[in-house]
């Protein structure tokens, strides 16, 4: 099933809104996959050694890229506003500056959720094969 995308021209039209198809993101799609074996890989390395703090090493390596993310967009998640939504005392170049700097910051904060995103996955998947499968099968 592949994503549709609404384009939004102007809002003053009476024209139905038009549509476009996103493709899938192959390349990001591994890269993930690709993080994520690596995480899981450690994280059962960390395990089958019986490592004491392994689980503070993998909430923090999850953990941090977050908070690291929230910082960086300064706590606007969702998509960026259009210029007409920002302040009227703002001038075009002003509101343009914005609006780059805001699309710049966003994308080096995505880099954050690549790494986060593969270390909460692992945690999850290591919890439920080392925890809740062998409690529910002894029982």
């Amino acid at each position: 099933m592949s994503k549709i995308r609404k384009i939004e021209k102007n809002k003053q039209s009476q024209e139905p809104p038009k549509y476009e198809k996103v493709k899938f993101q192959w390349k990001k799609a591994l890269l993930l996959l690709l993080i994520g074996i690596a995480a899981y890989a450690v994280l059962k390395t960390l395990l089958l050694y019986e490592q004491r703090y392994f689980w503070i090493i993998y909430e923090l390596a999850a953990g941090i890229p977050i908070i690291v993310y929230i910082v960086i967009v300064r706590g606007r998640i969702g998509s960026l506003p259009t210029p007409e939504e920002l302040s009227d005392a703002w001038s075009d170049e002003q509101k343009t500056e914005f609006l780059s700097n805001e699309k710049r910051l966003r994308d080096r904060g995505r880099v954050c959720l690549y790494i986060a995103f593969p270390f909460i996955f692992a945690l999850m998947i290591a919890v439920i094969t080392e925890y809740y499968i062998p409690l529910v099968t002894t029982q």
